[in-house]
C-alpha cells in the first residue's frame, strides 16, 4: 500500500497566525501591529507587495520557457496577473487590513460575487462551458495551440518535462505514522527547477526542519497567554451576540462560510478531525468543506443554489455584523498586540534554530 499524504501541521499554522494577527483590522493607534509588519510574514514570504510578486511569477515563467527550450519544447511564458487582474485585485491587495476590512469584511461574501456566483444559474448548476478572467473576457493560454499539436505521447513527455513526472496518491487512508516525503523541486520539471531559483526551497520540503515548525508553532498554538485571551474573546463576542458559538478568533471565515453554505440551501454535516472527511452524506456526492482551527469544522453537501437579492444581502448583513463585534472584542482584551508579541517570541526562536530562513539580509 502507498503511504499515506499526510499534511504538515505547520504551514496551516502559519496561515492561521497570519490571518489571525492581521485578518483582523488593526486601529489606525494598533497600525504596527498589523499583518504589513508581521514577523511571520517577514519569515515566510507573506509581506511582498502585488508588484514583486507578479515581478517573480514574470521571471519564473521567463525561466520555465528558457528550461523547456533546452529540452526542446516551446513554452511562450504566462502573465497570469495580466490575464485575469482588471485593476481592482492589485487595488485590493495594497489595502491595509483596516481599509480590507472596512470594505469586505473577512472576504466571504466578496468572494462569492467574484469567483462563485458568476459560475451559478439560478438552479445552482455549474457553467463549464466558459472561464472569464478578471475584466469579463477568457483565460486564453498561450501554449494551448502547440499542446495541442502534439502526439499524446509528445504532451504526455511534455508535460513531465514542465511540471515532473506524475505523482501517485493512494486514496485509501493508511495509519497515521506515515509520512508523506515532498519531491525535491528540482524533481519537478522545469516549473521546480524555475521556482526554485526564484523563490528558494520551501522550509516544509524538509522534513526535520518541517516537523521541528510543527512543534515550535504548537507550542506557541498552547501558550497559555493566548488561550486566555482568546477564551476572553469567546466571551465577549457571546455577550454581544449569544447565537455566536465560535470556538476562536480563528475561526469566523469558517463560521461566515457555514452561514453562506446554509443560504445556498446545502446540508451540513461535521467533518471528521481525523481523515477532514465528511461524517455522513453519499460519499459520492459533491461537497465542500469549512475546517475549524482544531481540525474539526462542516462539510457542505450537494451543489449550491445561487444566493442573490435579498439573501445575498443578508449573507454581507450578517459578515459585517461579525467582522464589527469581532474588532470590538479583540480591542478590548489588547488581542492583536498580545498576538504581535508571541508571534516576535516565536519568530526569533525560528530564526535562532534556522537562521538559513531569515530573509533580511537579501531580496527573497
Amino acid at each position: 500500500m502507498k503511504n499515506r499524504v499526510r499534511r504538515s501541521a505547520t504551514a496551516a499554522i502559519v496561515g492561521s497566525l497570519l490571518v489571525a494577527c492581521g485578518g483582523s483590522s488593526a486601529t489606525p493607534d494598533d497600525a504596527s501591529d498589523s499583518a504589513s509588519e508581521s514577523p511571520l510574514s517577514a519569515i515566510f514570504g507573506g509581506n511582498e507587495s502585488p508588484a514583486e510578486s507578479r515581478r517573480k511569477q514574470i521571471k519564473q515563467e521567463e525561466l520555465v520557457a528558457q528550461c523547456m527550450k533546452e529540452q526542446g519544447w516551446d513554452y511562450t511564458p504566462v502573465d497570469y496577473a495580466a490575464q485575469f487582474d482588471d485593476g481592482s485585485a492589485d487595488a485590493d491587495a495594497n489595502l491595509s487590513q483596516e481599509e480590507y476590512g472596512k470594505k469586505y469584511a473577512y472576504g466571504v461574501t466578496h468572494n462569492y460575487e467574484l469567483y462563485e456566483l458568476p459560475y451559478l444559474t439560478g438552479e445552482g448548476e455549474p457553467v463549464v462551458d466558459e472561464v472569464s478572467s478578471g475584466d469579463g473576457g477568457e483565460f486564453s493560454d498561450p501554449n494551448g495551440e502547440y499542446v495541442n499539436s502534439l502526439s499524446e505521447s509528445e504532451q504526455q513527455q511534455y508535460y513531465e518535462d514542465l511540471s515532473g513526472a506524475p505523482i501517485e496518491v493512494d486514496e485509501e487512508i493508511g495509519s497515521e505514522d506515515e509520512t508523506f516525503a515532498p519531491v525535491p523541486l528540482e524533481s519537478q520539471g522545469c516549473y521546480g527547477v524555475a521556482t526554485k531559483e526564484v523563490f528558494g526551497e520551501s522550509p516544509f520540503n524538509d522534513p526535520e526542519v518541517s516537523a521541528r515548525l510543527d512543534e515550535i508553532f504548537q507550542a506557541m498554538q498552547d501558550d497559555p497567554r493566548l488561550k486566555d485571551a482568546e477564551q476572553k474573546w469567546v466571551t465577549c463576542l457571546r455577550e454581544i451576540d449569544a447565537s455566536y458559538e465560535i470556538p476562536s478568533p480563528n475561526d469566523t471565515w469558517s463560521y461566515m462560510s457555514k452561514v453562506k453554505a446554509e443560504l445556498s440551501g446545502q446540508e451540513i454535516v461535521p467533518l471528521d478531525p481525523a481523515t477532514g472527511e465528511p461524517v455522513g452524506g453519499a460519499g459520492d456526492e459533491m461537497w465542500s468543506s469549512a475546517p475549524t482551527a482544531d481540525g474539526s469544522g462542516w462539510a457542505f453537501l450537494g451543489e449550491p443554489k445561487s444566493i442573490i437579492g435579498p439573501a445575498l444581502d443578508d449573507l454581507r448583513t450578517q459578515e459585517f455584523a461579525l467582522w464589527n463585534a469581532d474588532q470590538d472584542c479583540q480591542k478590548q482584551i489588547g488581542l492583536i498586540k498580545l498576538r504581535k508579541q508571541v508571534e516576535e517570541d516565536l519568530a526569533d526562536q525560528i530564526l535562532q534554530e534556522f537562521p538559513q530562513l531569515d530573509k533580511s539580509g537579501g531580496d527573497g
